[in-house]
């Protein structure tokens, strides 16, 4: 049998585990170690627990998430959802381009793509009980980067009070040829 000692001189770089022996003496090791004491111990010799050391707490499974949609932003156009909302709290809102939620058409011009896309954000959040001073985080696709002091200029009109983490990308194409696309996460008022 695998001597206790030997596991534990193995590399301390892997999830910790804890190993019960054949005596119930439990025995803090390596992941690493676990998958060597695998190879050269019978199955019918040990069990195995994993502990996570950053969360004790038990996950009841309560978490819930529904679909959201409203017709004061622009209809989906894949099998997506305007927004989900997560255990009542937080809205997820999808990307939206800068389409017109009245005509479901893609408005001209990188300027008005932009405040459409931020107005969509602004309606859907406002359906769902909260507002752009809620919003934690946005992502900004851009097909063109040059276009990025434009945006950051009009994005600055909408959220003047409250400056959430954002990040921007560059991306090769966007769904009908939009030059913009926003996505946001965002918290319910009270």
């Amino acid at each position: 049998m695998f001597s206790t000692k030997q596991l534990i001189k193995s590399s301390s770089r892997c999830l910790n585990a804890i190993v019960v022996n054949n005596n119930n003496k439990k025995v803090s090791t390596t992941k690493q170690c676990f998958n060597l004491f695998l190879s050269k111990t019978p199955q019918k010799s040990f069990s195995l627990n994993l502990v996570n050391k950053t969360n004790n707490k038990t996950n009841n499974n309560n978490n819930s998430h529904e679909m959201f949609n409203t017709d004061k932003g622009p209809k989906a156009i894949g099998p997506y959802s305007q927004a989900t909302i997560f255990n009542d709290n937080l809205i997820f809102v999808s990307g939206q381009l800068g389409i017109d939620p009245k005509t479901n058409q893609l408005v001209e011009g990188l300027e008005n793509q932009t405040h459409q896309s931020l107005m969509n954000i602004a309606n859907i959040l406002y359906d769902a009980n909260s507002t752009l001073d809620c919003v934690l985080k946005t992502t900004i696709l851009l097909t063109d980067m040059s276009h990025f002091d434009t945006v950051n200029k009009i994005y600055e009109q909408y959220f003047n009070k409250n400056k959430p983490a954002r990040a921007t990308f560059a991306v090769k194409q966007l769904p009908k040829s939009g030059l913009i696309e926003i996505e946001a996460v965002a918290y319910k008022k009270n």
